[in-house]
């Protein structure tokens, strides 16, 4: 998460939320019973993903004080094709500006290395 921002706490909370939801709301497939979060979108991550969603829901929150932070984030996860969700602001700004982003649920030594350099919130 930014923390250049200027941001409240709650509205730096808010998009960090923002960003949990939108790494699953990204990879719902339309279905005749409704939504449903494909397991093939999720690679080989998808048995930590179905862990998260039943037993743990935890989160690490790691802090970068720029745009360009957040970005390499961005750019570490998919050097090894991690899924990610990257948030975005429009209200108070000229362009969408990232704000937040987040790493599907995997193991430590997966996430290690797109994090490695950040400290946590």
């Amino acid at each position: 998460m930014r923390t250049d921002l200027g941001f409240s706490k709650g509205r730096l909370i808010a998009q960090g939320a923002h960003a949990a939801i939108k790494i699953f709301t990204d990879r719902m497939d339309h279905t005749p019973d409704g939504l449903l979060i494909s397991p093939r979108l999720y690679g080989v991550h998808w048995e930590a993903v179905q862990y998260w969603l039943t037993k743990s829901f935890t989160k690490l929150v790691f802090r970068t004080d720029s745009r360009q932070g957040l970005l390499d984030i961005c750019r570490r996860a998919e050097m090894i094709f991690l899924p990610h969700a990257l948030m975005e602001e429009t209200q108070g700004f000229v362009e969408p500006e990232p704000t937040a982003v987040a790493l599907c649920p995997c193991e430590e030594d997966t996430y290690s290395p797109v994090i490695q350099g950040y400290r946590l919130l």
